[in-house]
This record gives C-alpha cells, sequence and structure tokens, in this order.
C-alpha cells in the first residue's frame, strides 16, 4: 500500500513539473501594444539601416513626407509629398494589423513595434521576416521613426 502511495505521489509529482514546462512555451503574442496609441497620423522623418550582423550602415533622414494614418478598422492611407515634380502627392490606401508587438503593413510586409509613446513611433524590420527570395538586395534590417502629426 506504502508503495502504491508512494508511486501515486511522484506520478503526480512528475506531472506538476512537466506542466510547467508545457505552460512556459514562445508565445505568439509576444509584448502588448495598445492599438489606441497607434490610431492617427504619422510622418516618417529618419530611417537607420543595417547589416545582418547588426552593423550600421548608414542614416537616411527622410528628405520627402510620407505620412501613415492608421484608421481604427484597419485602413492604413499611405500618402507622400515631395519637392521634387516628379514624385509629387502619392497616395495608396492598404491594411494594417496589430498582432501583440507585430505590425503587419500591406497584407506582407512585417515590423516590430520598438517603441510607441503618444508623439514617437519606432518600428523595426528584419529582413529574414521578410520572406524575400534568396537573391534580393540588400539584405538589411531597418529602424524606421516617426513623429505623430495627428490623432484621429
Amino acid at each position: 500500500m506504502k508503495a502504491s502511495i508512494f508511486k501515486l505521489m511522484a506520478m503526480l509529482c512528475i506531472a506538476v513539473v512537466t506542466s510547467g514546462f508545457v505552460s512556459c512555451g514562445d508565445d505568439d503574442d509576444g509584448v502588448k501594444i495598445d492599438k489606441n496609441k497607434l490610431i492617427g497620423t504619422w510622418q516618417e522623418y529618419k530611417t537607420e539601416y543595417y547589416d545582418l550582423d547588426g552593423n550600421l550602415l548608414r542614416t537616411y533622414d527622410t528628405p520627402s513626407y510620407y505620412y501613415y494614418t492608421f484608421d481604427a478598422d484597419g485602413t492604413l492611407h499611405t500618402t507622400s509629398y515631395s519637392m521634387l515634380k516628379e514624385y509629387a502627392n502619392d497616395d495608396e490606401t492598404s491594411t494594417w494589423k496589430l498582432k501583440g508587438d507585430k505590425l503587419v503593413l500591406y497584407g506582407d510586409e512585417f515590423y516590430r513595434i520598438k517603441k510607441l509613446t503618444d508623439e514617437e513611433l519606432v518600428l523595426e524590420m528584419k529582413y529574414a521576416d521578410q520572406g524575400y527570395e534568396e537573391d534580393y538586395n540588400p539584405k538589411e534590417d531597418e529602424i524606421t521613426y516617426y513623429r505623430r502629426v495627428s490623432e484621429k
């Protein structure tokens, strides 16, 4: 009888310990971002380009004006104004989705939200996450900075 109770207790302990390992799996959601903080219009002002080892290659201060408006219904409005006549006023409407700290734009561009405050949005795009063809160049990661222009 003592042996049966000991076996039962041992099995119970093993079950408790292994269930803890199972529940500690990698969650897809990651960090939670408040969707309402993203809603509104953002102006791109700088992009940093990195090689795949994380070394800064160059910084690009946006000379044109790129605006991204995130609507609450998942609609994304992209507007660009350029000082160059041949690139003036380009508008596009697409979609956006948020899952944890991951932002999907245009249905197939994947970003991680590094920072989101009332005034600034910082997005990181990893080359490896984009599903590019093997011969796609440049093989670079990007961090893009935006400032809030208006809230919705």
